[in-house]
């Protein structure tokens, strides 16, 4: 049976409590007995920590936004009360509730060789960098090495930090290869930089397909009845990773979609999880208009290339460059026959090659030489 191995980011935004639609797909993985997980220790502190900080400081940020309403409307607006270290503490009980019935083991850190910590750190040698930073990422990795990884099953680690943990060819580092080769593991462990690509590449081919009981016009109604979520997903994805052939300078001050429609959506894969709950994967084409805010010297370059226009506000700092991009996605439904049950919905973004210089229409090959969307030639 292959081990899962999670790093703190694959929980920090994406999934707190470990209940998101690739997660239900390794739950059931996990009852087959095909996969079992494992969550070092020193990523379930680094997430409890994370959650208190991102409560504490959206909830700043309520108070500043709502005393900012309070002033423009003219009239004192209440502020929903937060109760933050009851909130923490329930987190940290719900994240030991469902690692407990994932069944995933926690190695600590009292089996921790320092002496390998420390000549690793002065060596420089990945998950350590420069100034010794990386101790965090090196317990993780030590875990690996020493409570997981073993010749009789392949062990995953997936992390979205590539830096320190990935080579240019999207496998482990050569300093962790080198790791592994000294204690006689070679090639047993994998690197997988995201829990979606994991979960295509080796949960999915593993498990049986079922119908599924979502058809694309509940679909349609689905998508509009949790399309503030949708497009906070979509926002965080943005934040996160960019758009592809899009300046980083685009969305430096965050994403801003103030409308998001749906183009097309296309059932990719469906599979049934008990006895009341299905999970079911859809390829879709939104169209997104943003309204972003960018420092006035960065708009005209930006706005030429875009070939899009702005409205630069009346200190000259700043710019509004509002535009519209056709965006695919994978969007991943887990939907329940039982009455009362509200479906979840989780949002990826799907790779592409950039966008149609004519028509903004995303290039969903490398070797397309027409535009899919407006037919015309890609130069």
């Amino acid at each position: 049976m292959d081990r899962l191995v999670l790093d703190t980011n694959q929980l920090v935004e994406k999934d707190w409590r470990l209940r998101g639609a690739a997660m239900r797909l390794i739950e059931k993985a996990i009852e087959l007995e095909l996969v079992s997980l494992v969550v070092p220790q020193i990523v379930v502190d680094e997430a409890n920590n994370k959650f208190r900080q991102r409560l504490e400081a959206d909830v700043k940020s309520m108070h500043d936004a709502t005393g900012r309403v309070s002033r423009l409307v003219d009239s004192k607006i209440q502020v929903p009360t937060v109760d933050i270290a009851k909130q923490w503490e329930k987190y940290r009980s719900d994240l030991d509730q469902r690692l407990t019935q994932l069944g995933a083991k926690r190695p600590g850190y009292t089996a921790v060789k320092h002496e390998w910590l420390v000549s690793k750190a002065l060596g420089s040698q990945r998950p350590f960098r420069e100034k010794d930073r990386g101790y965090r990422d090196a317990l993780v990795w030590h875990s690996v090495l020493y409570d997981v990884a073993s010749t009789e099953y392949q062990t995953y680690l997936v992390s979205e930090n590539k830096t320190d943990f990935g080579d240019t060819e999207g496998g482990l580092h050569p300093d962790l290869v080198a790791d592994l080769k000294a204690i006689g593991l070679d090639g047993r462990v994998t690197y997988v930089h995201d829990l979606q690509k994991f979960v295509d590449e080796t949960i999915k081919p593993a498990l049986e397909k079922a119908p599924t009981p979502l058809t694309v016009e509940a679909f349609e109604e689905l998508f509009e009845k949790q399309l503030d979520s949708i497009i906070d997903q979509l926002r965080r994805a943005i934040d996160k990773e960019g758009l592809s052939d899009l300046p980083y300078e685009l969305f430096e001050g965050g994403a801003y979609i103030y409308q998001l429609g749906l183009v097309s959506a296309q059932p990719t894969d469906a599979y049934r999880l008990d006895d009341t709950s299905y999970y079911t994967s859809f390829d879709v084409l939104v169209e997104a208009t943003f309204d972003q805010t960018v420092y006035a010297p960065d708009a005209v370059w930006l706005a030429d290339q875009l070939d899009i226009s702005g409205v630069t506000h009346g200190d000259s700092k700043t710019t509004d460059l509002d535009f519209t991009l056709t965006i695919p996605l994978a969007l991943e439904v887990v939907t329940s026959t039982e009455e009362g049950e509200e479906p979840e919905v989780s949002v990826e973004l799907k790779e592409f090659y950039g966008f149609c210089p004519s028509c903004r229409h995303p290039i969903l090959s490398d070797s397309a030489e027409h535009c899919s969307g407006c037919g015309r030639a890609l130069v």
